[in-house]
């Protein structure tokens, strides 16, 4: 079955806001062994929303919609699509409770608009959204399928998890699927390309290349269990040491863990960052348990007087430096003592690099019981880019060192 998505919002094609809900739903259909084969991107208007629907509602598809489905005048979802299947809008008495119930709770009177809400399409099923006053909908026609999601991204997750997937398994003859990602580093999507180009998979085997900034994910995915498993072994016999993870999101998600896994805790020293390092540690839930931590050494007064980087140090070899690093790390575990400790500085731009130090010269050190650790690294891109790479190489180096004293 054809999956097709249709996001809309204006706020999606302006910018001003980045389609996660599409990044998703990529993701968590694939695990079923559906592919979206076709996304669309509507501003909140009927006409668009119209004959998006004309073009693609004519064979047997899954069609999922995300957004449009509150209560102010720019929600147009429903009335669009209620025009297009020639539905009349019934009200639900019980919807309208139970929104009525969700402001009572916060101690809000509810607007009269959010009545909107409890309006549904005649023949469509409500799906009851625990977590907001937008249900979803569901509707069958001949061998397809419609749902109708809230476009708040937890929303939209919930209502996927709570009603989608039990239609995947239960309708679509849902069998066992494969799908694998192998997490690599300090190696570029076009060498990996080279290394595995004499790899010839079996009838519904696939991969694909994923690259992030500074790392690559290889995903081989298909129907055919036993061939997916025979390129795995066999890209891990090529790219073993490139490999730090196995159906990883990111460095900074195994990094957390480990460090609950092991009881293990980290501190941080930056510079150039400018705490990134620190908060990306602490995005994850339970971060806590581990990070001690930060010493946001900006200024050079700050490293000399906080982390007792040596004056002389600096005036010798710059802020920019291993052995200033290197003083960093050791103030930092002198400060907040841990098993682990990340230090960084470097030019990240536009302005402030040399020929000897050239913007995106960044050093990175890491302490990991006790053993330093300081690299040399050239990053490009703009101060943005650069920054985010040299976040990434930090948290890189500890999942690293983690590996090899295992």
């Amino acid at each position: 079955m054809n999956v097709i998505v249709i996001n809309i919002g204006n706020e999606l094609l302006s910018g001003k806001t980045v389609n996660t809900n599409l990044v998703f739903l990529g993701e968590r259909l694939m695990n079923y062994g559906l592919e979206i084969s076709e996304v669309i991107i509507s501003p909140d208007e009927k006409e668009f929303i119209l004959k998006a629907m004309q073009n693609i509602w004519k064979e047997p598809i899954m069609l999922i919609i995300t957004g449009g489905l509150g209560p102010t005048k720019d929600d147009l979802t429903k009335d669009a699509v209620a025009e297009f299947f020639h539905k009349k809008m019934i009200f639900y008495e019980d919807i309208y409770e139970d929104i009525k119930e969700r402001f009572a709770q916060r101690k809000i009177e509810m607007p009269e608009i959010n009545r909107v809400q409890a309006m549904v399409p005649e023949g469509f099923i409500p799906l009851h959204n625990s977590l907001g006053t937008a249900p979803g909908l569901m509707y069958e026609e001949n061998e397809s399928i419609l749902f109708m999601l809230p476009g708040v991204p937890f929303e939209m997750k919930h209502l996927f998890e709570t009603h989608i997937v039990s239609y995947i398994k239960d309708k679509l003859l849902y069998t066992d699927y494969f799908c694998q990602d192998i997490n690599t580093y300090y190696i570029s999507e076009s060498k990996i390309a080279e290394e595995l180009a004499h790899i010839i998979p079996e009838q519904d085997v696939n991969i694909a290349w994923l690259p992030h900034t500074g790392r690559v994910d290889i995903r081989v995915y298909g129907k055919n269990r036993t061939g997916c498993e025979k390129v795995i072994v066999e890209i891990n016999k090529i790219l073993k040491d490139k490999i730090w993870g196995i159906n990883e999101k990111s460095p900074a998600e195994l990094l957390h863990k480990i460090l609950i896994q092991k009881k293990l805790s980290i501190s941080t020293a930056e510079s150039c960052t400018g705490g990134m390092i620190a908060s990306t540690l602490v995005a994850n839930s339970g971060s806590s348990a581990y990070f001690l931590g930060a010493i946001i050494a900006y200024h050079n007064d700050v490293k000399n007087n906080i982390l007792d980087v040596p004056s002389d140090i600096i005036d010798k070899y710059g802020a920019v430096s291993e052995e200033c690093v290197r003083a960093m790390v050791n103030g930092c575990q002198k400060k907040i003592p841990s098993d682990i400790v990340c230090a960084v500085s470097g030019i990240t731009g536009p302005t402030g690099g040399s020929l000897e130090k050239p913007v995106g010269t960044v050093y990175v050190g890491v302490s990991y019981l006790d053993k330093i650790i300081i690299e040399k690294c050239f990053f490009t891109g703009n101060r943005e880019v650069i920054r985010q790479k040299v976040v990434d190489k930090a948290i890189m180096m500890v999942v690293v060192s983690d590996s090899t004293n295992r």
